[in-house]
């Protein structure tokens, strides 16, 4: 999942890869998109005014994570200098790799240069080593080169965050011609300035968990496991887990079960362009990749007949009822407990179906089932 802050991005966009196409505050949501535009220093220059480096509690949630900044932007547009001012911020827990002291000339190609591969050796032995903050300068104009920096950020558990420079000639290819280094053409600039237009597009609105926050969550998730993999009334409803196991010294390996791969950067969404009402929706799902993406959802009554009819076919149970199909919280047959404390706290009105699904479906059942719900929530 990756995040992105630019000069049109500052209400916190969530971003991801354009493959087939990355508020209420809470204890465990970072502050690094809470107050975008809240606070900056006077003496900082427009286009350097960036939470990351203006905002105190953004850069303390950077520094106590791991974050990889990807500047992205044409040549001559200000990523050098929006780099150094990272560098200067963030100074020690820093590193900058900027991929002009490497000879690759930004242009449009039809494969990724090898030099890069130097690049890619460098940026690994960075994160190799947790380095709080990477900074990688460069025009970021290939979706092939981008994806292969998502695969390293992946690997290696960095957040990824867009950086795009503000200055008043970003893009305007006239003067960028007078100011990049490389000497490239007003035409060459122009077909770059069109691939970098088109890349991406916002996905959804999002919070991401600092790297502390993240560890709380996840050994919470394993102490529960641990307890719940102990006890003996589990155990003899393990059959879904394990044989079953009565012995008390024995514990049932949940977390294995489970977690195949531990998660990397624990995120949360909000509502997917607000039901059409946030700004720009209906001219966002327009557009060719969102729509691709995002098939048109059976309707509600089609749905629950849908399942029913699987209910029918099936010795397990699949039932769904929709109960506002603009909730945010779906209940189920073993969420009581969660559903009532929702209840209590006066979120009725969210709670979006009760679903259940148990009793061993098949594998089609499941994935008929699953594509359902997702149907409905997108």
């Amino acid at each position: 999942m990756v995040s992105a802050v630019g000069p049109l991005l500052d209400a916190g966009f969530g971003y991801r890869r354009n493959r087939g196409l990355s508020k209420k505050s809470h204890p465990f949501l970072p502050k690094i998109f809470r107050k975008m535009s809240t606070q900056s220093a006077k003496e900082r220059p427009e286009s350097l005014q960036f939470p990351f480096l203006d905002d105190e509690e953004t850069i303390s949630t950077i520094k106590e994570s791991k974050t990889f900044f990807i500047l992205r932007g044409l040549p001559g547009s200000g990523k050098s200098t929006l780099a150094q001012a990272i560098q200067d911020r963030y100074k020690h827990a820093c590193k900058v790799i900027s991929v002009e002291s490497y000879k690759i000339t930004p242009l449009i190609r039809s494969t990724i240069p090898e030099e890069y591969s130097k690049v890619d050796e460098d940026l690994v032995d960075y994160c190799k080593r947790d380095i709080s903050v990477i900074v990688l300068d460069d025009t970021h104009h290939e979706q092939e080169r981008l994806d292969q920096l998502f695969d390293i950020a992946d690997k290696y558990r960095y957040k990824v965050i867009f950086a795009e420079p503000k200055t008043q000639w970003r893009m305007d290819c006239l003067q960028l011609k007078e100011k990049n280094q490389w000497k490239l053409s007003v035409e060459e600039l122009k077909k770059m300035k069109l691939s970098l237009e088109k890349e991406f597009l916002p996905m959804y609105f999002g919070w991401f968990l600092s790297k502390r926050s993240s560890e709380i969550l996840r050994k919470a998730g394993q102490t529960f496991l641990d307890e719940l993999g102990s006890l003996k009334a589990f155990k003899k409803e393990s059959k879904y887990f394990a044989s079953a196991i009565e012995d008390p010294k024995i514990k049932i390996d949940l977390t294995s079960y489970f977690v195949k791969r531990p998660p990397g950067v624990l995120h949360c969404t909000t509502k997917y362009t607000e039901f059409g009402k946030a700004s720009g929706a209906e001219e966002y799902a327009q557009q060719e990749a969102p729509a691709a993406l995002s098939p048109a959802p059976l309707p509600v009554a089609q749905s629950e007949a849908y399942i029913a009819d699987l209910d029918a076919k099936s010795g397990a149970s699949l039932k769904l009822t929709i109960l506002n199909p603009k909730g945010m919280v779906a209940d189920g047959g073993a969420s009581v407990v969660y559903s009532d404390t929702i209840c209590d706290l006066g979120g009725v009105n969210e709670l979006a179906n009760y679903g259940e699904y148990s009793g061993v479906p098949s594998e089609q059942q499941t994935y008929d089932y699953a594509k359902t719900i997702l149907s409905l929530m997108t």
